[in-house]
């Protein structure tokens, strides 16, 4: 069997969600943030070969089954850095469509109001997401995206770029912009912290 990739939640809500955040202040990106630091290649900018392209007004699409996902102007990594060896090794893998439970399962069973009780409204939303999957834009964040464990409230735990717009945010602020916390949640002291605890082999 081929090797695959999945974002459970729609990368297009997602990014919605992330320039609400940098609208409202809450957000860091690259441009800027709560907090300056000192540089060094962790946190250096993402490069690319090549400036951003964008269609013509009256551009025809390419269709699906003749794009070259390679090429596209979102992935166009500065050849030997991070990013494009990652992203060369996505480029190579099948995009898993969205995976749910097998209900009809699950209620021969007779479970599923305790599967329900288990993962809560917030999850089961993830796990029943049918919005549209982007290629372009699921290689993109999986080949930028970037988690330092030894750090959880600064704004600078989690790092990924969307649609060439870099991203900076703590924990808690990445869980309420994928909507499986809120921030009374995600900010709680009431054993929240366990929960957030991200993890690359899940996310990757």
């Amino acid at each position: 069997m081929g090797q695959g990739i999945q974002l459970r939640l729609s990368l297009v809500q997602i990014w919605e969600s992330l320039l609400g955040l940098m609208m409202s202040g809450e957000g860091a990106s690259s441009a800027g943030g709560k907090r300056k630091r000192k540089s060094s290649k962790k946190n250096q900018p993402v490069q690319y070969r090549m400036p951003e392209e964008h269609p013509e007004p009256n551009a025809v699409a390419v269709p699906l089954d003749q794009r070259v996902l390679r090429n596209h102007t979102l992935l166009r990594f500065m050849l030997g850095t991070d990013e494009y060896e990652r992203c060369e090794k996505f480029l190579e893998m099948e995009l898993f469509q969205h995976r749910t439970v097998n209900w009809g399962m699950i209620d021969t069973m007779n479970q599923r109001a305790k599967l329900e009780g288990l993962l809560g409204r917030r999850w089961l939303e993830a796990i029943r997401c049918a919005e549209p999957q982007y290629a372009e834009l699921t290689v993109e964040f999986h080949s930028t995206f970037k988690y330092s464990p030894e750090w959880f409230m600064q704004p600078y735990t989690v790092r990924f770029v969307l649609g060439r717009q870099a991203f900076r945010m703590s924990v808690p602020q990445f869980a309420e912009a994928i909507g499986l916390y809120t921030r009374a949640e995600s900010s709680s002291t009431g054993g929240r912290y366990g929960e957030l605890q991200l993890s690359e082999r899940i996310i990757m």
